[in-house]
């Protein structure tokens, strides 16, 4: 509290110097970090003032992206879903707008048990950034994950295992050298794609294509390994091969 109190005073203080955007920004950062809802509030008013006082500032596309971040730690995800459209359309050659992109599609996606029209405009998305050449790699995976985890909500079971498999785990995985390609977060991504997989085979009593998957985690040490271990070790009781 101290630490942010000690940066707003100095953008007060010193508004004209340009390092006073800077002192919001991490003031807002430090606020959420706190992790109350009254927290993020009070974060987004410091987003708030500092878009207001320094609309050129090089940290705007950043405000206003964790601005909508916020907005959504509050549920609040219509103004969230309409922060991040302002800042994709605000900042469209952004070298970071792909990620404010999926933020979008996730806010879709949180909207989408109560309207489809949501589910679809994720599902729009994800597609889109699923199959974009330039965009980095890690964040493809992600988009996977999340079209087919959208797709399998909606009971389109057969077109997530499809994308999850075909364009996931062939795509980015399975290649000669691909897999030392991932990085942390891509990983993370491929690691929960194999074991959702995994456990959508499953569900559908298709245990070899279920061994398969988990087996992939283990094999490449991916988050999500002691998960597949201990699916994999139901076979072994049951007397099958691990």
């Amino acid at each position: 509290m101290a630490a942010q109190q000690r940066l707003t005073k100095l953008a007060d203080d010193y508004a004209d110097s340009p390092y006073a955007s800077h002192a919001l920004y991490q003031a807002a950062v430090l606020a959420e970090r706190r992790g109350q809802d009254t927290n993020f509030e009070e974060a987004n008013k410091l987003i708030e003032q500092l878009a207001q006082r320094y609309p050129q500032s090089d940290l705007l596309f950043y405000a206003r992206l964790k601005q909508g971040d916020l907005l959504r730690k509050l549920s609040q995800f219509a103004l969230a879903q309409r922060a991040y459209e302002a800042v994709i359309n605000r900042f469209p050659q952004h070298a970071e707008v792909l990620a404010a992109q999926m933020s979008l599609a996730d806010c879709h996606g949180a909207q989408s048990s109560s309207d489809s029209a949501h589910a679809e405009r994720a599902v729009e998305i994800y597609e889109r950034l699923l199959a974009l050449p330039q965009a980095p790699l890690d964040l493809r995976v992600e988009a996977g994950f999340k079209l087919g985890s959208t797709l399998d909500k909606r009971g389109q079971t057969e077109r997530a295992q499809t994308i999850w498999w075909r364009d996931v785990v062939t795509g980015f995985l399975l290649p000669d050298g691909q897999a030392e390609q991932l990085g942390a977060k891509g990983r993370y991504w491929m690691g929960r794609t194999l074991v959702e997989l995994g456990a959508s085979f499953e569900r559908q009593e298709k245990l070899e294509q279920a061994r398969e998957a988990w087996q992939l985690v283990r094999r490449y040490k991916l988050p999500g390994e002691s998960l597949a271990e201990a699916k994999l070790a139901r076979f072994i009781v049951l007397g099958g091969k691990p």
